[in-house]
């Protein structure tokens, strides 16, 4: 229930900000800045996306936006799309990175579903012959979820933000994760509170 309506907040906020261009791009830091370095895993039913792909020829979709929540102001830092889903292996993992300005407290909401159109026909009116006619219009769908997880980056430290969605629908999740080096190589994944 918890993802629905956060899905619903997210895409009124996303929807309206676009819609009155308030939401800008977030700009990463420069190379000679301080940054702390995200990447993004992001953990899917295929298979059931790719069946609603083939019922409503779909395509998926993966945004994430981020508040500054000191500055009270809301960024779109990604956004990556696939127009048709073929293979339906049962999971698929996808993962990008970007930069972030450190020691700023940011909430990171990702959403992750299946964008389709449809035509339907709707009656409109003709003055001039006083008759109905129809017109067909697209109309777009959207089937996702939105999981958020609030965190102050480090300057220099690596995170990792691990989004599940299995439903496609709803019961999606994320956790972050800092990235800590073990001696001799490697790393271990501590839970960022």
């Amino acid at each position: 229930m918890r993802s629905k309506i956060l899905f619903q907040l997210f895409l009124a906020a996303t929807g309206l900000l676009l819609l009155s261009s308030c939401m800008s791009t977030y700009e990463v830091p420069r190379p000679d800045e301080p940054s702390a370095l995200i990447k993004f895993k992001i953990n899917w039913d295929k298979g059931k996306a790719s069946l609603l792909a083939q019922q409503l020829g779909a395509s998926y979709l993966v945004n994430v936006n981020l508040w500054d929540l000191e500055q009270e102001k809301q960024y779109h830092l990604l956004q990556k799309t696939q127009p048709r889903l073929i293979d339906a292996s049962e999971s698929t993992i996808s993962t990008f990175a970007t930069s972030l300005h450190p020691d700023t407290k940011l909430r990171l909401v990702v959403w992750m579903g299946v964008q389709w159109q449809t035509q339907e026909p709707r009656q409109v009116y003709d003055s001039a012959t006083k008759t109905y006619r129809t017109q067909w219009q697209t109309v777009h769908h959207q089937l996702g979820c939105a999981a958020e997880r609030t965190f102050t980056p480090k300057q220099g430290d690596v995170y990792l933000m691990d989004y599940n969605n299995h439903d496609i629908k709803e019961n999606c999740g994320a956790s972050i994760y800092q990235q800590l080096a073990k001696k001799g190589g490697g790393f271990q994944l501590k839970a960022v509170k």
